[in-house]
């Protein structure tokens, strides 16, 4: 290939890993020894969708191993896994206490149910749909993973669809899992 392999690039220096493999439902390339330590926005990064609607066709095939990357500088990882159906890899170690926005970090991310729990989302505002599916496609998120001790003080209330809403009811909209045994952040 041109580059080389995708896995050996410098991207040390780049803040913005926006909607970088964004509608690129077949990538599934290695990138774990990527040193993102920079990266302050992973919005829609590994996102087959857009913030202004559902795509659900064609879901990412991304699946692999960046339980190593420093994500310790980022505070944007709205849609990050948005439709990435296939995603399942244990990223418990990030460091995400500087992330203000987890607006739909997991919707449509159905296979993910990997344990989250020692985040520090306290400095998160936004939270909308964080692990929502679309049940109208008859969608059911895995995600059973015991999240109740989260400080989520800073969460915010949404209006959605002319009403107030206070975001753990969308939060976890198509997680029956999480409902059915009770679980919340508030």
């Amino acid at each position: 290939s041109t580059y080389g392999d995708i896995n050996t690039w410098d991207v040390s220096a780049i803040t913005d890993f926006s909607s970088l493999f964004k509608g690129l439902t077949n990538f599934n390339s290695d990138i774990s020894n990527w040193d993102v330590s920079n990266g302050s926005d992973f919005g829609e990064m590994f996102s087959n969708g857009n913030s202004n609607g559902s795509s659900f066709e064609n879901q990412m095939a991304f699946n692999q191993d960046i339980s190593k990357w420093d994500v310790s500088k980022g505070t944007n990882f709205s849609f990050m896994f948005y439709n990435a159906s296939s995603f399942n890899q244990d990223i418990g170690n990030w460091d995400v206490s500087l992330v203000t926005n987890f607006d739909w970090l997991f919707t449509n991310a159905y296979s993910f149910s990997q344990d989250i729990r020692s985040w520090d989302v306290s400095s998160g505002t936004i939270f909308r749909g964080m692990f929502g599916n679309d049940t109208s496609l008859g969608l059911v998120g895995n995600f059973n993973h015991d999240i109740s001790y989260w400080n989520l003080n800073s969460g915010a209330i949404f209006p959605e669809d002319g009403k107030d809403w206070h975001w753990t009811e969308l939060m976890f909209n198509g997680q029956p899992l999480m409902i059915e045994n009770g679980w919340s952040t508030s």
